[in-house]
């Protein structure tokens, strides 16, 4: 492997699958029920050092963007979120916010707003629409759990959305504070007797099903639980809902040290994932799932230490990327090992980058499971940990 790699090739070696690559994923709400479309592409982007810094939550979710759609130009990843040819200066954007998001200071929010802007030269900041709980109904009607529903006008009116809602856990119920529960309001039916099956009925709606560009999920909120394996700042970023959701869940899992009880949330996303709605897939399988975060570091020494904030560790189902500053030269060792302490994989004399097979030193592939990475230059030394899924 060349040791001198960009993140467009990553994304190039991640993206293929044995049926080829991954672009049905980039279609608006990629469903992963069918076996024989593309996996549904997940980000999981974190940095540990995000809380209260808007800059730093604008690169984390500019590159879970970038990452998301394949694209390395932040202004055009973002015009990638959209069909082929149809994205104009008139073309107008909602955004579908959670009533417990502040539009005015949330972080995620404002950094997506800013990305959306940065398109086509300068797109229209009047044609983003931000609403949290809908505006007055449509003619748009449909029925479920023995009543008629009418879709907001606001979905109507607006060619695109963007499902944007903070991952939290409400009281166990499968409604957990997620994308899911977030198109509650996007009809005017009442929340109080709408849950459940018909959360998953008003998403399975074709017009909701064709619309919706992107499920940005913040995960900010996740991190009042006090755990040294959730960072400071968390985005997850896909096309499919269910998806999205399932790791939201996984990382509210992680956050509570698998105390957190899912059966209710796991047994509704199942419904959702289902023949019945097919809104999206729920089957880890079938995600290819893309780690990003440029703090995975446990410790640091010498002159390495300075650089610690420019390395980047991104992982998918396939390999992981250790990408560096081209100034600490090809004088490099990277060492790889299982958590009790067994060395797997090293990789030496490579200049700006290097990319471990998720494979053992006989090219076998390692277990699922955390792996321990150690960086060496000169007498400087950094490690963190691997999640391999």
């Amino acid at each position: 492997m060349d040791a001198n790699i960009s993140r467009r090739d990553f994304i190039k070696t991640t993206s293929a699958t044995a049926a080829g690559a991954t672009l049905m994923s980039f279609a608006p709400w990629a469903s992963g029920m069918d076996k024989k479309r593309a996996l549904s592409r997940v980000v999981i982007a974190k940095d540990a050092t995000c809380v209260g810094n808007q800059a730093k939550v604008q690169t984390l979710v500019d590159n879970a963007i970038k990452l998301l759609t394949g694209v390395t130009d932040t202004p055009k990843a973002y015009e990638a979120l959209f069909p082929a040819g149809k994205l104009t200066t008139s073309t107008t954007i909602l955004i579908k916010y959670c009533e417990t998001v502040s539009k005015t200071t949330d972080f995620g929010l404002i950094a997506l707003q800013n990305g959306l802007k940065s398109m086509l030269g300068g797109f229209p900041a009047a044609n983003i629409k931000l609403i949290n709980t809908g505006s007055d109904a449509s003619t748009l009607k449909f029925s479920a759990g023995g009543a008629e529903h009418i879709i907001r006008k606001v979905f109507v009116d607006n060619d695109y959305f963007i499902n944007y809602a903070p991952c939290t856990n409400w009281g166990n119920k499968p409604a957990l504070r997620m994308g899911l529960k977030n198109m509650i309001t996007a009809i005017t039916k009442t929340r109080s007797t709408f849950h459940n099956t018909n959360l998953a009925t008003i998403s399975s709606q074709e017009i909701f099903k064709t619309k919706q560009i992107l499920v940005l999920t913040d995960g900010i909120q996740v991190q009042a639980v006090k755990d040294t394996n959730i960072p400071g700042y968390t985005i997850i970023a896909s096309k499919d809902m269910v998806a999205c959701e399932y790791q939201g869940v996984q990382l509210l899992k992680r956050a509570s040290n698998n105390s957190f009880n899912s059966t209710n949330a796991d047994a509704f996303l199942t419904e959702a994932a289902g023949t019945q709605f097919g809104v999206g897939t729920n089957d880890p399988a079938q995600m290819e799932v893309i780690s990003w975060d440029p703090t995975n570091i446990f410790s640091s020494s010498g002159d390495l230490a300075s650089y610690t904030q420019q390395i980047e560790i991104i992982t998918s189902h396939r390999n992981t990327l250790f990408k560096f500053p081209k100034e600490l030269g090809a004088k490099n060792l990277i060492s790889v090992y299982t958590i009790h302490g067994r060395k797997i994989w090293e990789k030496t004399d490579f200049q700006s980058g290097a990319i471990w097979g998720h494979t053992d030193q006989h090219n076998n592939n390692v277990p699922a499971g955390v792996y321990i990475y150690q960086i060496r230059f000169n007498k400087a030394m950094a490690r963190g940990q691997i999640v391999v899924r």
